[in-house]
């Protein structure tokens, strides 16, 4: 069920919204391929639908609540994430179908709304929000342009060195224009999406296969473990080994650190 109610933080929170919302909540639990949160007045979660549980780490929706979004995702996403609840929170006025970069850290897009939740006498008492990977690039502004090639050979060449000059190139502008314009859009520098793309590609072999850590450093574009480590870490709050034990398919796995 999408509401612990072992979990006094999150009761108190509901209590103040008007009306009964459980069957909103399971509603939003059963949406398919749409991610949905709440969160309070303080940015603390309150819920995570089923969706949302792998873009942000947790097993069930009682592991999230209380986290805030610097505790779940890459500063960079998380100031940009807490920037728009912020607005909505202050303004009552809800964001709608707006273009980020995707919250799983992937080279995918997404399109979300938020919208402010009210209380007893019409008080702001947090936002809530829904967003949905974008598979159809007519959804996309005008302006994306070559970063999409740009996000597509990242994905692709992910692997191998790639510099910022290659994927100014490829999007046809300055280096200069491009990292200005690939921040604005990412919330992050190329070098750090790169990083990004090769832990995502880490964290489906640590998922799904017994390959030794320091393999999977390698296979994904890392040369030196150590550092694999602390990017992963960096970037998803737990060293490669800790995911693995936590995502273990029910299967032994190796031991290695």
């Amino acid at each position: 069920m999408p509401i612990d109610k072992t979990n006094k933080t999150q009761s108190d929170f509901l209590n103040q919204i008007c009306g009964d919302v459980e069957p909103f909540l399971f509603l939003l639990d059963m949406l398919p391929d749409t991610a949905a949160y709440l969160k309070d007045r303080k940015g603390r979660i309150m819920f995570l639908n089923q969706w949302n549980y792998a873009n942000c780490n947790v097993k069930s929706v009682s592991e999230a609540i209380g986290k805030t979004s610097y505790d779940l995702f890459p500063e960079s996403c998380a100031q940009d994430y807490v920037d728009t609840d912020d607005w909505v929170m202050r303004t009552g006025r809800p964001i709608i179908k707006e273009v980020s970069a995707s919250p799983d850290l992937t080279t995918k897009f997404m399109c979300y709304s938020k919208t402010p939740l009210y209380g007893k006498g019409r008080k702001v008492v947090g936002v809530a929000a829904v967003y949905h990977l974008i598979k159809d690039e007519h959804e996309l502004p005008e302006w994306y342009g070559g970063l999409s090639d740009v996000a597509a050979f990242i994905n692709e060449h992910y692997a191998e060195p790639i510099t910022v000059k290659r994927l100014a190139d490829i999007a046809h502008c300055s280096t200069s224009q491009f990292a200005r314009g690939f921040k604005r859009l990412f919330k992050m520098t190329p070098i750090d999406y790169i990083q990004l793309t090769r832990v995502n590609a880490a964290r489906e072999l640590l998922e799904h296969s017994t390959r030794l850590v320091s393999d999977i450093a390698q296979a994904v574009g890392f040369y030196d473990q150590s550092h694999f480590s602390r990017i992963f870490k960096r970037f998803r709050g737990l060293t490669p080994h800790q995911y693995r034990l936590r995502h273990r398919m029910g299967r032994d796995t190796p031991t290695d650190k």
